[in-house]
């Protein structure tokens, strides 16, 4: 909304650069939505990190408050418990309808400027990237769960189906000795210094060459260069953090 009552949609489409703000004004003007992106996707993470979808909404209960399960000793309720998939990918379901819908709303009654804007970051482009998002994480969610079934009980704490062979400490045990695959921890290791060469790389790509006329196998070949030297370059230092925040 402050996009169009403050002027600002007109500022970044029109005003010429002449000065330090209008030079980057994109990126002055984007900084409400990203940070509005960066929040949801804290939001979303609570709920597909924990075991259960639920783990932060009960740790944020008052103390006092009596409820079922609520022991602190029960290992279903620490990070260790078995996982609730069948749970999660029915909230994230739920989520991902609900983007989507306000998506479609808010493109049918004109509501943030014309279009999804990425320099401007307005509520349609924010609706569109958490709604993207999600639904690609439900899809990976409910392939893990198609080519990863196991045997399942009920749980006591959401009422849905949860493996029943790492509901004792010792399958626990082996549960945390499960981890990504090497290539993916090297890239989590350093993301936010493989972020920055990936940029610097882009920035690269496009002094040296004219994408917009690349053919698409010239572009398949870049794209496939690109890819290799950065997991190479995530590889390379998988057993440092080149980066300390």
């Amino acid at each position: 909304m402050s996009l169009s009552s403050l002027g600002i949609h007109n500022f970044v489409l029109n005003a010429p650069r002449i000065g330090l703000i209008s030079a980057n004004k994109e990126g002055f003007a984007s900084l409400g939505g990203y940070l509005a992106i960066h929040l949801l996707g804290l939001s979303a993470g609570t709920i597909v990190f924990p075991p259960s979808p639920k783990y932060f909404s009960r740790a944020l209960k008052m103390p006092g408050r009596p409820r079922r399960n609520s022991d602190p000793h029960d290992k279903r309720n620490t990070l260790s418990a078995p996982r609730e998939n069948d749970h999660t990918a029915i909230v994230l379901f739920s989520y991902t309808v609900v983007w989507w819908t306000l998506l479609g709303l808010s493109s049918a009654f004109g509501i943030g400027g014309a279009g999804v804007s990425r320099r401007l970051v307005n509520i349609r482009y924010i609706f569109w990237v958490t709604a993207f998002n999600t639904s690609f994480i439900l899809g990976y969610l409910l392939l893990d769960i198609c080519f990863n079934p196991s045997r399942s009980v009920y749980s006591q704490q959401s009422k849905l189906k949860v493996p029943v062979d790492k509901i004792d400490v010792e399958c626990s045990n082996l549960q945390r000795t499960q981890v990504a695959p090497p290539l993916l921890e090297a890239i989590n290791q350093n993301g936010l210094a493989l972020f920055l060469v990936a940029n610097v790389a882009t920035g690269l790509v496009n002094l040296t060459v004219q994408t917009m006329y690349t053919s698409d196998n010239w572009a398949m070949a870049i794209l496939s260069v690109y890819t290799f030297a950065l997991c190479w370059f995530a590889w390379i230092f998988r057993e440092r953090r080149l980066v300390r925040l």
